[in-house]
């Protein structure tokens, strides 16, 4: 039998969003290199540079010789941060 002053339990909050492009932002920002995770791509570094501000695919494959190549975008869960 329960107790008269028992306190009944809290729901388990749900796990907050995650904004991944934010996430590689704040890496950015401390001099970490972002790459592309998708494949033939992986491994390729990306630029931030979004068409809008609520562009879905703000990434950009970095071209080779400083070009960069529009064609290829990413989201924010596509790319990651290099491992050193």
């Amino acid at each position: 039998m329960p107790e008269k002053d028992a306190k009944p339990t809290p729901e388990p909050e749900a796990p907050k969003e995650r904004n991944y492009t934010q996430e590689l932002l704040a890496a950015r920002a401390r001099g970490e290199r972002i790459v592309c995770s998708m494949a033939p791509y992986a491994g390729n570094p990306v630029d931030y540079d979004p068409r809008s501000k609520t562009d879905p695919q703000p990434w950009v494959l970095a071209g080779w010789g400083g070009r960069r190549d529009d064609w290829y975008r990413y989201t924010g869960r596509e790319c990651h941060v290099a491992k050193p």
